[in-house]
């Protein structure tokens, strides 16, 4: 009998954690301006332009999106061979050049958290 009882509430815990978390919908503030998706650019709220690269699947809608973001001293241009494979395999994928990094505003400047935060 206890094994029994021992059983069900280890089932029953571990069922309790596969259970997902749904995050809440998100509203934008009254007022909000941007970002604004251009031809080659994102244009943020503050007016800079960050230079974006797109690789899309050619025939069909992708099934999925990666928003890629380089690291320290890198660039957009760090995922020009990952973005086409992904493309082939239905995966659109958008890359940016952050502040301070390849031909985003700022290059060699670091614009700091809060304004990387809100990029």
């Amino acid at each position: 009998m206890r094994r029994c009882l021992a059983a069900l509430l280890l089932s029953l815990t571990l069922a309790a954690c596969a259970t997902p978390a749904v995050q809440p919908v998100l509203t934008p503030p009254s007022g909000f301006t941007g970002p604004a998706l251009e031809a080659r650019t994102l244009l943020m709220d503050d007016g800079a332009r960050l230079p974006l690269a797109r690789w899309a699947p050619r025939n069909e809608e992708p099934w999925a999106v990666i928003i890629a973001l380089h690291g320290m001293n890198d660039t957009r241009a760090s995922f020009r061979l990952a973005g086409p494979w992904w493309a082939e395999h239905g995966i659109e994928t958008w890359a940016i050049d952050q502040r301070g990094f390849g031909e985003a505003p700022g290059r060699g400047v670091w614009a700091g958290e809060a304004r990387m935060t809100e990029d």
